[in-house]
C-alpha cells in the first residue's frame, strides 16, 4: 500500500516537471526546484505517517512450567531406617519365642489383637527404658513403637507387646519390628507377626447311611 502511494506521487512530480520544461520561454509562476522539494517532503511525510500507523508486533513469551521433584511418602517415621547397627556399641538382640499369636494364626477382619514376643538382650550393654521396639515394614499396628517398661541386663529376656488391628481385607500379612537404641540405632534380630485375615469355617462331614440287610433263614420241615 505504501509503495503504490509513493509511486503515484512520483509520477505526478515527473509529469509536472515535464510540463514546466515544455513551456519553453514561458516564465514559471513557481520555481520547479521548490516544487520538487515540496513533493519530496510530502512523500517523506506520507512514509512516516504510514509507518507510525502500522502496528508493531510484540513477541509474547510463553511461560515454561518448572516441574518439582516428587517427594516419596513413607509408611511411617521408621519405614526406612536412617541408621543401622552401630558396630561401636555393644547393643544386640536375639529373638526368643512367640508368646501370643503363633505364625499362621487366623484373625477375623478388623479384629483387635495383641502380639507379644520374648526378646533376649544378647549384647553387652543394659537396655534402659529409652530403648524401644520399633515398626520397620508391613502392616502397621495401632502404634509405631513400644518403649521398654524396665531395664534389661545382658543375657536377660523381656516380653514386649504390640497392639494390632487386623486389616479388613482377607489375605496373609507379615509385620516386621526391630529393637531401637537410645542413641538412635536399629540393632539385633527383626521379629515378625505372621497372620491370616479370614474366618474359620468348619468343614461339614457327609455321612452316608449304611443299609444293613438281615437274612432270615428258611427251615424246611423233615417229614
Amino acid at each position: 500500500m505504501v509503495s503504490k502511494r509513493i509511486y503515484v506521487i512520483l509520477v505526478a512530480a515527473l509529469t509536472l516537471i515535464f510540463a514546466l520544461t515544455a513551456c519553453g520561454k514561458a516564465t514559471p509562476t513557481e520555481d520547479p526546484a521548490l516544487k520538487i522539494t515540496s513533493i519530496a517532503a510530502t512523500v517523506q511525510a506520507e512514509i512516516t505517517q504510514t509507518a507510525l500507523a502500522m502496528p508493531t508486533a510484540t513477541p509474547t513469551l510463553t511461560p515454561t512450567a518448572t516441574l518439582a521433584p516428587a517427594t516419596p511418602t513413607l509408611q511411617g517415621p521408621f519405614s526406612t531406617a536412617t541408621k543401622s547397627l552401630n558396630p561401636g556399641t555393644g547393643d544386640n538382640a536375639k529373638y526368643d519365642q512367640d508368646i501370643t499369636i503363633p505364625d499362621g494364626s487366623i484373625i477375623k477382619p478388623g479384629a483387635a489383637f495383641n502380639k507379644t514376643w520374648s526378646i533376649i538382650n544378647s549384647g553387652t550393654t543394659t537396655w534402659t527404658t529409652d530403648y524401644q521396639l520399633v515398626y520397620v515394614f508391613g502392616p502397621q499396628a495401632t502404634v509405631m513403637s513400644v518403649k521398654l517398661t524396665k531395664s534389661v541386663a545382658p543375657g536377660e529376656a523381656i516380653q514386649i507387646t504390640v497392639p494390632f488391628v487386623a486389616p479388613t481385607v482377607n489375605g496373609s500379612y507379615v509385620s516386621w519390628w526391630q529393637m531401637y537404641s537410645s542413641t538412635g540405632f536399629f540393632f539385633g534380630d527383626q521379629v515378625s507377626v505372621v497372620f491370616n485375615v479370614g474366618s474359620e469355617t468348619a468343614t461339614p462331614t457327609s455321612l452316608t447311611p449304611v443299609v444293613t440287610t438281615t437274612v432270615t433263614p428258611e427251615f424246611t420241615p423233615t417229614p
